[in-house]
């Protein structure tokens, strides 16, 4: 853990006492007998703590949309999978290109809904994952570019996987595929 990460948590922290101070604050003005300030300080403070832990939750389509949605062409994925734990000194990777299997892989990974996982570092992922996309712009013009992730069984990058989904079925056929030009690289 990064001085970065813990400054930001405990920056978090003290805007979340910011907010439940103004809040009772506000509740006080507005609410006179004890036993019922009691009542909405309780009620106002676990209803922050549900929104906050609900603003945790996403799926791999919120994350990506700009990049990644109904009007993008996606040019080709490029699969490095990692052979070594830790910093591989080899791995192999392959560009795909085949739209069908392409559909595939998209379609694997926006079935999975997600948990912002601010305690595991474990990198890099069993796979790199880069998508080459085309998106139309505001001016009408096409605008080719990619974005990249790290994945694994459980976990895309920061993000916990808690959906019971099957999103590296393709990738794993690909990689069991004889009739993949995969290559292969040591450092």
């Amino acid at each position: 853990m990064t001085i970065f990460d813990v400054s930001w948590q405990v920056f978090n922290l003290f805007l979340f006492v910011i907010l439940i101070t103004f809040l009772v604050v506000s509740l006080r003005l507005v609410v006179k007998k004890k036993i019922s300030f009691k009542v909405a300080t309780v009620i106002v403070t676990i209803g922050v703590l549900l929104i906050i832990e609900f603003m945790k939750y996403t799926t791999f389509e919120k994350i990506y949309i700009h990049q990644l949605n109904e009007e993008s062409i996606v040019e080709n994925i490029t699969i490095v999978e990692f052979t070594d734990d830790h910093f591989p000194e080899r791995y192999a990777h392959a560009t795909i290109r085949d739209e069908e299997i392409i559909d595939d892989i998209i379609e694997d990974l926006t079935s999975m809904r997600l948990k912002k996982d601010t305690s595991e570092h474990s990198f890099p992922r069993d796979y790199y994952i880069r998508i080459l996309t085309t998106n139309m712009t505001k001016d009408n013009y096409l605008l080719t570019d990619s974005f990249s992730f790290t994945l694994d069984d459980q976990h895309i990058n920061d993000f916990e996987i808690v959906s019971d989904t099957n999103h590296l079925k393709t990738i794993e056929e690909l990689v069991e595929d004889e009739d993949v030009d995969w290559i292969f690289r040591e450092e």
